[in-house]
């Protein structure tokens, strides 16, 4: 994860460092840029050597923080030409230079500007002004529950609805495919689906709509394994992927990463697929997809060219960090696909 920090004052800039260093123990790493006259303040400090926005909207693109030290007015400014989407604008946060208060500005909720406020603030005893509609009610926020737990949010205008009925005080359905940990939140419906117009359906089944207007919420577990011939082009994967996909009632968005054999790594084919769905690749060796234990569908065929006796299945399973394997070898086209799911369960704070 990177942040960038801005500061504009002599204050300010010493602020950043400390911050610097609170951020380094979240797993961040950061750039700080302040005024030049600043720089002899700390090592850490970069030169805003070009105008602000310029600066600015290279951050927006390359990082999941900003941190402003100054003034709202700044902030907002600074960052206004480059909003975009809540589902992938960064945080971006306000500290006054007297660190005394934390805002959050942008991207509360999905971005975490919200828990890393939170955060920072305990670590340098700064007031979290939170200001999201769900946070000041004590109710759950979707999209950051959604965030936390890798869940896709099918539609955010719905999600948008199921929040405005939590906040006014209406109840909402809640249906689940998943076991259930922890307290369901208190507004929440199980049960009858009369009860409620809007609902929240949490499966790898997208079209399933217990409810008039139905949120659905798709975890990413799934997890494809891919053996294919030399050359196969990204079309046939994506037809028997789509294929298997359908017959198992499972949304494409349930897809979490595809894997193959490490002599498959170039193929340009899996790589143009992984890239339209923007999923996550690994190659493993034929050694690393033997050790693997369990019933795998074997062919001399394919352990003559690989090395072993099942790449799909065992690709898969491994990927998967050994789930259940839903949907075995399949073959169509030159191309073979397993499918295997990850352990997963709807986990609310108790």
């Amino acid at each position: 994860m990177k942040a960038t920090v801005f500061s504009f004052t002599r204050k300010g800039a010493r602020l950043s460092a400390k911050i610097s260093k609170v951020l380094e123990q979240q797993g961040y790493s950061t750039d700080c840029y302040t005024l030049n006259e600043f720089l002899s303040e700390s090592p850490l400090l970069k030169s805003i050597e070009t105008n602000l926005s310029t600066v600015v909207g290279k951050a927006f693109l390359d990082s999941s923080l900003l941190i402003f030290i100054g003034a709202c007015g700044i902030a907002v400014r600074s960052i206004a030409p480059y909003i975009r989407d809540k589902q992938t604008d960064p945080a971006v946060i306000c500290i006054d230079e007297q660190d005394r208060y934390i805002i959050p500005l942008l991207s509360g909720h999905i971005g975490g500007a919200n828990r890393v406020a939170k955060n920072i603030g305990l670590q340098i005893k700064a007031e979290p002004i939170i200001t999201t509609a769900t946070d000041i009610n004590g109710l759950i926020a979707i999209d950051e529950w959604a965030k936390r737990n890798n869940v896709v949010i099918s539609d955010m205008s719905i999600a948008k609805k199921v929040s405005a009925n939590l906040v006014d005080g209406q109840n909402v359905g809640f249906a689940s495919d998943f076991e259930i940990s922890g307290e369901i939140p208190e507004q929440f419906s199980v049960g009858s689906t009369r009860n409620c117009d809007v609902g929240i359906c949490i499966s790898l089944d997208e079209s399933q709509k217990p409810f008039k207007t139905t949120l659905n919420l798709i975890p990413r577990i799934a997890f494809l394994g891919i053996g294919c011939k030399k050359g196969i082009s990204s079309e046939a994967i994506e037809e028997l992927v789509l294929e298997m996909l359908e017959k198992n009632n499972i949304s494409i968005k349930a897809l979490a990463g595809i894997s193959s054999i490490d002599i498959k790594e170039g193929e340009k084919g899996l790589q143009e697929f992984s890239s339209k769905y923007d999923l996550p690749s690994a190659f493993y060796s034929a050694n690393e997809l033997n050790l693997l234990r369990g019933e795998f569908t074997s062919s001399d065929f394919v352990a003559e060219i690989t090395g072993v006796d099942n790449v799909c299945e065992r690709a898969a399973t491994l990927l998967s960090q050994g789930g259940n394997l839903v949907s075995k070898k399949t073959v169509k086209n030159g191309v073979a696909a397993a499918l295997a799911f990850k352990s997963w369960r709807v986990i609310f704070e108790e």
